[in-house]
């Protein structure tokens, strides 16, 4: 359920967008991610992120070339 609703959504700030890792039926991503009190993290966003850098930072590059 958490991977079907992990999304990107628009926003009005200078990056233009920005990932959730949940919705309202997945809400507990961030809590996967970085943790509780009571529980350990077990982060994916971020980790997926850093090992996709250079794929994400070639398609950015690619749609600004096309703007």
């Amino acid at each position: 359920a958490l991977r079907e609703a992990i999304h990107v959504e628009e926003t009005d700030e200078a990056s233009g967008f920005e990932v959730f890792g949940g919705d309202g039926n997945a809400y507990y991503g961030h809590f996967e991610e970085f943790g509780t009190s009571d529980t350990p993290s077990h982060p994916f966003l971020l980790p997926a992120m850093e090992s996709e850098k250079d794929n994400v930072a070639r398609l950015v590059t690619m749609a600004l070339r096309g703007l």
